[in-house]
């Protein structure tokens, strides 16, 4: 069974050693560019792929909505027409909104959007769900909580940090800096997603990819970049000032 992926250019992606790396942003343009006929048939999909730059979600709803929803599911209906056996989708931790003090997100919690990137990955998971009811392909949906590590984007906080140490220094502002958070390595999420593929299931698996640990912005920054200056630090009152996942199902089914 061969194993087919979008996004292996991406913090997690990048990680991964696919058979068949799928161009996702042409696919976007013209389905005709992607032939999935010839390498479909009895695949996994791992579609990692998604415009995930909060600032960039929000300024551009439209076209964000192409991405992460609709062209998501023109991928599954495309694939499943070609004979994929299963899909799987990285959708997001913040789908939960905050998690309560003294508990961690499970996978049963109701969904509480606080972002437009987190509702549209909430409308992708509907969608997928409800296009996979009748289509016979298994569909996995992984919430991945927060990924820090180093050689990431500029847009997500640690590739910001990396690029301003590399150059002068780095200077700016970390907001909310108190706010806790559950993160992994994009190494650990790698190995997950990647597991996922060959994973018994029956039809359908939603599961949190996460560590269950609650630390601050703050400690994780000081871990990975100790020369960013305390200075750069500021407390804030965030819309999410904590969200922390529940492993026990993740750990069940990848430990096995």
């Amino acid at each position: 069974m061969s194993l087919l992926a979008t996004g292996c250019s991406g913090g997690i992606g990048k990680y991964l050693s696919v058979d068949y790396d799928i161009n996702f942003r042409n696919f976007q343009k013209d389905t005709s560019l992607i032939d999935l006929k010839t390498v479909a048939k009895n695949s996994s999909l791992l579609h990692l792929a998604a415009m995930t730059n909060l600032r960039e979600v929000q300024d551009n709803p439209a076209d964000s909505f192409k991405v992460n929803v609709t062209s998501t599911i023109d991928l599954f209906r495309n694939f499943a027409a070609n004979g994929g056996k299963r899909f799987v989708f990285a959708s997001t931790g913040h789908a939960y909104g905050i998690t309560a003090e003294g508990r961690r997100s499970a996978e049963n919690d109701m969904l509480n959007p606080l972002s437009l990137y987190a509702e549209q990955k909430i409308s992708a998971e509907t969608g997928l769900m409800r296009e996979a009811e009748n289509s016979g392909i298994e569909l996995i949906i992984l919430r991945i909580f927060s990924v820090f590590g180093k050689g990431m984007k500029n847009h997500f906080l640690p590739g910001r940090i990396e690029s301003g140490l590399s150059n002068l220094g780095f200077s700016q502002k970390i907001f909310n800096s108190d706010d806790v958070r559950d993160f992994s390595s994009p190494e650990d999420i790698a190995r997950s997603v990647y597991k996922s593929a060959t994973i018994p299931i029956s039809n359908l698996l939603i599961v949190n990819l996460c560590s269950g640990l609650g630390i601050t912005v703050k400690e994780v920054v000081n871990s990975n970049f100790p020369n960013v200056q305390n200075h750069c630090f500021v407390a804030g009152n965030s819309n999410t000032p904590r969200l922390v996942g529940d492993p026990s199902l993740q750990n069940a089914v990848f430990e096995k």
